[in-house]
C-alpha cells in the first residue's frame, strides 16, 4: 500500500462546526520522515529504541519500556537527572506499556513473554530486587480476546496498562485491577466476543474503559463505556454502544483459500464481517474544587470478521477490525449524560484519535493515535493513520473547533498547566503556549533528532522527551536542555551464550541449518542456502533468536546481510513472522502464498500465534507451482496445502542432490502439525504428501527434526494417513492397534471422534466399561461400550444423544451401588447429568446451566449430599439435581482456581465431614456442623500454578493425607505431599513433609501433567495407597509406591505406552479382565501426531502378574 503524502506544512485555524470535506483526490506530495509501514533496507533498530513511556507528576522518576533484542534490560527506571537507577527485563521482548507505582515499582506488559504457543500479552511488576509476573487469573485468554487490528496494517493488545495516581491499573477482560496494596477489582459487563479497547485514569484512581459491542436478540444496546471506581463493586456507571458514528469502510474479501473439507468438498471459506462499535479513545477528568467528573469517549464503527473454519466446520471468530474513519466525539458529565458532541463532520480526515482533557477541564485534546510497532520499518512506534499531522483542539462549552496542522506527523502530545508539548516526526518537540493554541499557532519548536514521546511534569516546568530512537532529554519550559541520556549507551548489554557459541551447522556443501534459539517460537529447522547471488534463509523464526541467527551464519564466515531472500513453508509465528526483521535489517525479500501473506498483514497474532508480532508485509507472493530465480539459485515453489491452506514447500539442488523444505506439513515419523488452523485440510496433507513424494527428493528438510532421507517423513505420514488418517479422515485401511507392540494393550472406541472419556461400571455388574462422549450434529451424543470379559465391541452398546449439549469437552461416570446403573455428567457449551431411570440406555437428562463444566462431585455432609460442579476456569458451582430444571448458586465458601477440584471428608479424626481444596485450603468443619467462611489452614502451594488434589492413606497410618500436584505452567511439576498429624486443630502441618520432583529423568522439555486428578489406588497390592500421575500428551504414567514411609520417588513405576495420553482427561485404574490385578485405563491417542492429532481411543493396559509383596 502507498503511503498518502501529508498536504504542503501550513499551520491553520479552523473554526466548525461546519464539517471539513475530505478532499477528492490525493493532497499534494510533500517529504515526510515517516518510513512506509514495509520499508526494508533501513538497518538495526535502535537498540534501546523507546516504545512508551511513564513519568510522575514532578518528572522526578521517568519509566521507559524499550524494543531491546531478547535477553538484553527492556524495562528502564530514570530519575530527574537522567541517571540509570535500575535496568531489568521483563518477558523476552516488546513491552507495550508501563507504568510507574508507589516506591518505584513498576509494571509493564511485554507482548512478548515466554516465546512459546499461546503466548499472550503479560503483566510484569518490577521491584528493586525482582521481577515478576502479575498474578492475575486472565479472564479472556484466546487470541481473538486479545487483540483487535486498525486500518491496513497495525494491531493493538487489549490487556491495558495505565497508571492512576501513584496506582497501577489493568483491564482484564471484564474486570479491570488497580493493583499493588489495595489490591482490588470491579467488573463490568462484556459481551462473549467483545474486547477491551481504550482506558484512562485519573489521579483519584477512577477510570473509564471502552470496549467493543454489538446488537443482539438479547440485549439491542450492550454497553461500551464504562466508569468505574476501587471504591465501588460495580461501574458508576455504563453507557449503551454509540451508533451515530461515521460508517467505516468494509474490510476486503480474505484470502483463505479452498480448503478439502471432511466430506470431500472443496470450496472457500464462508467469511462474514458484522458490524461491531467501540470508543477507540477515552479520557476522564475530575475537578480538584469539588469532583465533578467529566469523561470523553471518541466512537468508531468497526467489523467483526467470522470464518467457517475448515478444522472445526464451526464459524470462528477472527478478531475486530477497525478502518479509517471519523470519529464521533462525546463528553459527559458525572451522570453519564452527554453534554457536548462532536460529529464525524468536525474532523478533516478518518483517523484513529487519542483524547486528553486540559487541566481546567474546559477543553478537549485530539490528535492521531501512535502505536508500539515492535521494529517494524527499523521503528519503535509508527503513525496509526497516514494523514497525522493535526492536533484538535474542542471547546466544550461552546463546541468551537481549533485545528492545528504540524509540518509532519504527530508522535506524541502532552498537556500540563502551562499548555501542550507534541512531538513531531520532522524531529522537533513543539511548545504551544495559551496564545499558540487560540491563533492555531504552531511555534519553530526545538530540535531532537526524530520522533519522540513526551510527558510534562504537572506544573509543566519539567518536560521529558524520549526519543524513539533511545534518546531522552530533559527540557524545561522554555524548551532549553537540562541534561540527555542516550539509552543505547547507558544499558549495559546482557551475556547472552545462546548468541556467543552460536554457529550455523553444515548439511551439505552450500547448505546449513542454523541453529534453534532458546525458546520455544524458534526451535523450528531454519536452513540457509548459499546462492550465486548471495544467501536464501528458510524460515525465519519469531524473530526472538534474530540476534543468533546473524552470529550463527557469521560464525562460518557467511555475511549475514547478503541474506537476500526469506521463504517460509507456513504461516505460523515459530517459522515466519522474523521475516519482517530480516527485511527491515538487511533489505531481504520476503516470499510466501498469497494466503499466507494475508493472514501474516491481517489476522498476527490469532493466525500465528506464539506472541504479538507486527503485521509482516510480504514482497513475493506465490499463487501456484513456479520456478523462481533467487539471487542466482533456480528455486522451485511448491504449493503444499494442508496445515494450512497456504503452505509452501521449496525444492532446489545442491552438489548433485534435491532437497525439498515443507515445514510442519509433516514432521518425523508421520506426527502430524498442528491441526487447528482455520483451512486445515486432513485431506490436503496426505495429498500434499503424495505430491512431494512425487518430486522424489533426495534430502527432506522439516519444519522440526533433523534433515534427512524422505521416508521418515514423507513415507511415514503416508502410512499414518492410511492407516489411521490423523483421527480426520477416514483411513483407506483401518488399524486400531497401528505401532502398537504391547500385547497387553486393548482399544476401544477407536477413532469415532471421540472429546472425551470416562471409566467405570456403568451397567452394575462389577467390571468397569467406558463411556465416551463426541460431538452429533450441533449437539452431542454419548457412547457407552459395555465390558465383555476384558474386551469391547467396535461399536458402541449403547447410544443416548444430547442435541441441546454444544461443543462436549467432558464426561464422567458417577460412582453407583453394585447393581445399579451409574449417572453420567457430560460438560461442553453447557452440561447435563444424565441420571439412569431404569435399565441401559434408559436416561433423565437433566440440563445445567454451567459452561465448560469439569468436574462433577456429589460432597457428603453427613446430613445431606451436595452436588457441585467445577468449571474449568469459573470455580465450583452448586446445583440441586433433583430440581427439573437446576439453578446454579455460589457455593459456600468460594472456593475458585483453574482446574479447581475438591474432596469432603473428615480429615481431623472428630466424625464431622471437612473440605479440602486442590489450592490447599483446608476448612474444618465446626461443632455446629458449618463450614467457616474462611480456610481454618492454607496447605502453601506454588505461586502462579495450577494444582491438583489428591487423598489418600499414603503411609498406612489410617489417616488421609493430602497431596498438591502442580501442573507445570513454568516447566517444572512437583508433588507436595501433606501427611495427616492426627491433630483434631492442625491436621497438616505449615510445611509439605515432602516434595516429590515429577520431572522425568530425559533432558527436553517436560509435559505438564494431565488437567485432572491424579488416581489413588493400591497399584502394587501390598496394602498401601499409591499415587498414578499422568502427563498430558506423553506416552508414560508414572505410579509413586506408598509404604510405611509414605510416597519417595526412589520408591515409583514407570509405565511405558504405545499410545499418548490425553491432557486434558484423567486417568483410571480398575480390574478390566478380572484376574484381580488393577488396570490402567487412559483416553488417549496412535502414535500417530503432537497431543491430540491423532485417532483418539480408550486404551486399558492390563498390568501383567507381579511377584507378591507385603507391606514394609
Amino acid at each position: 500500500m502507498l503511503r498518502r503524502s501529508l498536504a504542503v506544512a501550513l499551520t491553520c485555524l479552523v473554526l466548525l462546526p461546519a464539517a471539513v470535506p475530505v478532499p477528492a483526490r490525493e493532497p499534494a506530495a510533500r517529504k515526510t520522515q515517516v518510513p512506509r509501514w514495509d520499508a526494508r533496507g533501513v538497518g538495526l533498530p535502535a537498540r534501546q529504541g523507546v516504545a512508551c513511556l511513564d513519568v510522575n507528576d514532578d518528572a522526578t522518576r521517568i519509566a521507559l519500556g524499550t524494543i531491546a533484542p531478547a535477553g538484553d534490560a527492556n524495562v528502564l527506571l530514570l530519575d530527574g537527572d537522567g541517571q540509570l537507577l535500575r535496568q531489568q527485563r521483563a518477558g523476552q521482548r516488546w513491552i507495550n506499556q508501563v507504568a510507574l507505582g508507589a516506591d518505584d515499582e513498576l509494571r509493564a506488559v511485554c507482548t512478548m513473554p515466554a516465546g512459546r504457543a499461546g503466548d499472550m500479552p503479560e503483566v510484569f511488576r518490577l521491584g528493586a530486587d525482582a521481577v515478576a509476573a502479575e498474578e492475575i487469573a486472565w479472564r479472556r485468554g484466546q487470541y481473538a480476546d486479545g487483540y483487535f487490528h486498525y486500518g491496513d496494517h497495525s494491531n493493538h493488545v487489549t490487556r491495558l496498562l495505565i497508571r492512576s495516581g501513584t496506582t497501577a491499573v489493568v483491564v482484564n477482560g471484564d474486570q479491570v485491577h488497580w493493583l499493588g496494596a489495595a489490591g482490588k477489582m470491579v467488573p463490568f459487563p462484556l459481551q462473549p466476543t467483545a474486547v477491551p479497547v481504550a482506558v484512562a485514569g485519573e489521579p483519584g484512581g477512577a477510570v473509564v474503559v471502552g470496549t467493543t459491542a454489538a446488537p443482539s436478540k438479547q440485549d439491542k444496546a450492550p454497553p461500551t463505556l464504562h466508569v468505574l471506581d476501587p471504591s465501588r463493586p460495580k461501574p458508576l456507571w455504563s453507557r449503551p454502544l454509540n451508533t451515530e458514528t461515521a460508517e467505516a469502510p468494509r474490510p476486503e474479501k480474505g484470502r483463505y483459500g479452498k480448503p478439502t473439507v471432511p466430506d470431500g468438498r472443496r470450496a472457500e471459506l464462508p467469511q462474514r464481517d458484522e458490524k461491531v462499535w467501540a470508543p477507540l479513545a477515552v479520557a476522564i477528568h475530575v475537578e480538584e474544587a469539588g469532583g465533578k467528573r467529566l469523561v470523553a469517549a471518541a466512537d468508531y464503527q468497526g467489523w467483526q470478521r467470522w470464518v467457517r473454519s475448515s478444522a472445526t466446520g464451526q464459524d470462528e471468530d477472527l478478531g475486530v477490525r477497525f478502518m479509517p474513519a471519523r470519529p464521533a466525539v462525546t463528553v459527559y458529565d458525572q451522570d453519564g449524560k452527554a453534554i457536548r458532541q462532536f460529529g464525524p463532520d468536525t474532523f478533516a480526515h478518518p483517523f484513529w484519535c487519542d483524547l486528553r482533557f486540559f487541566p481546567d477541564g474546559k477543553r478537549l485534546l485530539a490528535w492521531p493515535h501512535s502505536w508500539t510497532s515492535r521494529g517494524l520499518a527499523g521503528q519503535a512506534t509508527l503513525p496509526a493513520d497516514e494523514d497525522a499531522a493535526g492536533l484538535y483542539v474542542l471547546e466544550i462549552a461552546t463546541g468551537k473547533v481549533a485545528r492545528l496542522t504540524f509540518p509532519d506527523a504527530i508522535s506524541d502530545v502532552a498537556v500540563s498547566e502551562k499548555g501542550v508539548v507534541a512531538g513531531c516526526w520532522d524531529g522537533r518537540v513543539y511548545f504551544l503556549g495559551e496564545d499558540d493554541l487560540t491563533k492555531g499557532r504552531v511555534p519553530g519548536g526545538v530540535a531532537i533528532g526524530g520522533p519522540s514521546l513526551v510527558r510534562v511534569s504537572r506544573d509543566g516546568s519539567r518536560v521529558v522527551v524520549a526519543g524513539t530512537g533511545g534518546v531522552v532529554r530533559l527540557l524545561d519550559a522554555a524548551g532549553n536542555e537540562r541534561w540527555r541520556a542516550d539509552l543505547n549507551k547507558a544499558v549495559k548489554r546482557a551475556p547472552k551464550p545462546w548468541v556467543e557459541n552460536a554457529r550455523a551447522m553444515p548439511i551439505a556443501k552450500d547448505v546449513w541449518q542454523l541453529p534453534g534459539g532458546r525458546v520455544e517460537s524458534d526451535l523450528g529447522c531454519q536452513w540457509l542456502v548459499e546462492a550465486p547471488d548471495g544467501l536464501i534463509l528458510i524460515e525465519a523464526h519469531s524473530a526472538l533468536s534474530f540476534e543468533a541467527e546473524w552470529a550463527a551464519i557469521k560464525a562460518v564466515g557467511l555475511d549475514p546481510a547478503r541474506v537476500k531472500y526469506v521463504l517460509a513453508t507456513h504461516e505460523h509465528g515459530d517459522h515466519a513472522p522474523g521475516a519482517y526483521l530480516w527485511r527491515v535489517v538487511t533489505g531481504a525479500k520476503f516470499v510466501c502464498s498469497a494466503e499466507m501473506a494475508y493472514t501474516l498483514q491481517h489476522h498476527v497474532p490469532l493466525g500465528s500465534g506464539y506472541g504479538f508480532h507486527p503485521p509482516v508485509p510480504a514482497d513475493v507472493t506465490v499463487p501456484e507451482d513456479a520456478d523462481l530465480d533467487l539471487a542466482g539459485l533456480k528455486v522451485r515453489a511448491v504449493r503444499i496445502p494442508g496445515h494450512t491452506y497456504g503452505s509452501m514447500a521449496w525444492q532446489f539442488e545442491k552438489g548433485g542432490k534435491s532437497y525439498v523444505a515443507f515445514g510442519d506439513l509433516i514432521m518425523p515419523r508421520g506426527v502430524l502439525g498442528y491441526s487447528g488452523s482455520i483451512n486445515f485440510s486432513a485431506s490436503d496433507v496426505l495429498a500434499s504428501l503424495r505430491k512431494l513424494q512425487s518430486l522424489k527428493p533426495d534430502v527432506a528438510l522439516p519444519g522440526h527434526g533433523a534433515a534427512g532421507g524422505p521416508a521418515d517423513t514423507l513415507g511415514a505420514g503416508v502410512a499414518v494417513a492410511v492407516a489411521g488418517g490423523w483421527g480426520l479422515i477416514k483411513p483407506e485401511k483401518p488399524d486400531p492397534y497401528f505401532r502398537i507392540a504391547q500385547k497387553n494393550v486393548v482399544v476401544a472406541a477407536w477413532n469415532i471422534g471421540a472429546a472425551s472419556a470416562a471409566f467405570g461400571d456403568i451397567d452394575g455388574d462389577g467390571r468397569p466399561d467406558i463411556a465416551v462422549v463426541c460431538r452429533g450434529g450441533e449437539g452431542s451424543v454419548v457412547k457407552i461400550f459395555l465390558n465383555k470379559g476384558g474386551k469391547f465391541d467396535d461399536k458402541p452398546d449403547h447410544e443416548i444423544p444430547l442435541p441441546q449439549l454444544a461443543q462436549p469437552s467432558k464426561i464422567r461416570v458417577l460412582p453407583a451401588a453394585k447393581g445399579s446403573v451409574a449417572d453420567l455428567f457430560v460438560g461442553g457449551q453447557s452440561a447435563a447429568l444424565l441420571v439412569a431411570d431404569g435399565k441401559l440406555p434408559k436416561y433423565k437428562v437433566v440440563p445445567l446451566d454451567v459452561a465448560d463444566g469439569h468436574q462433577m462431585r456429589v460432597l457428603d455432609e453427613g446430613t445431606r449430599k451436595q452436588t457441585v460442579i467445577a468449571g474449568r476456569f469459573s470455580g465450583l458451582h452448586a446445583f440441586d439435581t433433583a430440581a427439573a430444571r437446576p439453578q446454579g448458586s455460589r457455593f459456600m465458601p468460594e472456593v475458585t482456581g483453574p482446574y479447581v477440584d475438591v474432596r469432603m471428608l473428615d480429615v481431623n479424626g472428630d466424625g464431622r465431614p471437612d473440605l479440602v481444596t486442590s489450592y490447599g485450603a483446608v476448612y474444618l468443619r465446626g461443632a455446629d456442623g458449618k463450614l467457616p467462611a474462611e480456610p481454618t489452614l492454607r496447605l502453601p502451594v506454588e505461586k502462579g500454578e495450577w494444582h491438583f488434589l489428591a487423598v489418600g492413606d499414603f503411609n498406612g497410618d489410617k489417616r488421609p493425607d493430602v497431596v498438591l500436584l502442580s501442573y507445570g505452567m513454568h516447566g517444572q511439576t512437583s508433588a507436595r505431599v501433606f501427611y495427616n498429624t492426627g491433630r483434631a486443630d492442625r491436621p497438616f502441618g505449615d510445611k509439605p513433609d515432602a516434595v516429590v520432583p515429577l520431572n522425568p529423568e530425559k533432558k527436553g522439555d517436560p509435559l505438564p501433567l494431565v488437567r485432572d486428578a491424579p488416581v489413588v489406588c493400591d497399584w502394587n497390592g501390598d496394602g498401601f495407597d499409591d499415587l498414578v500421575i499422568g502427563r498430558g500428551q506423553s506416552h508414560e504414567v508414572l505410579v509413586l509406591l506408598g509404604g510405611r514411609g509414605g510416597l519417595d520417588g526412589k520408591r515409583s513405576e514407570t509405565i511405558a505406552l504405545d499410545y499418548r495420553v490425553d491432557y486434558e482427561t484423567g486417568l483410571f485404574v480398575g480390574d478390566f479382565n478380572g484376574d484381580g490385578r488393577p488396570d490402567l485405563a487412559v483416553f488417549g491417542y496412535t502414535l500417530t501426531g503432537v497431543g491430540w492429532n491423532g485417532p483418539p481411543a480408550a486404551y486399558i493396559w492390563m498390568q501383567p502378574a507381579r511377584e507378591k509383596s507385603g507391606k514394609e
